[in-house]
């Protein structure tokens, strides 16, 4: 999905400054960041949220929590390695909504 390269592709901006680089790691995030408020959620994943109850009952289901971990350090390194103050944005929409989901 998108983490291993957005990690991979905001370190190698942030050691190479490639303009044509950040623009296209700045086009995905924003493209990214359009589908939860399409869907009106917050939540971003490759896969629908009710896997996290199938999870939680202990049914048979591929790491969820894993896909959204790996998503949440992606847009991170986005944030931190290539200064996309959107991929924070992302991040913090992410978590709250597990946060609410936790709670529960």
């Amino acid at each position: 999905m998108f983490t291993p390269q957005a990690s991979a592709s905001a370190q190698m901006w942030a050691s190479t400054h490639n303009d044509t680089l950040k623009e296209k790691m700045s086009a995905l995030v924003n493209a990214l960041s359009a589908c939860p408020d399409k869907m009106g959620t917050r939540y971003l994943s490759a896969f629908p949220p009710e896997l996290f109850d199938c999870f939680e009952a202990i049914k048979p289901v591929w790491a969820p929590y894993y896909t959204i971990d790996k998503i949440l350090a992606g847009l991170l390194d986005q944030h931190i390695f290539a200064n996309n103050d959107q991929a924070l944005k992302m991040v913090t929409w992410m978590v709250d909504y597990f946060y609410k989901l936790f709670r529960m």
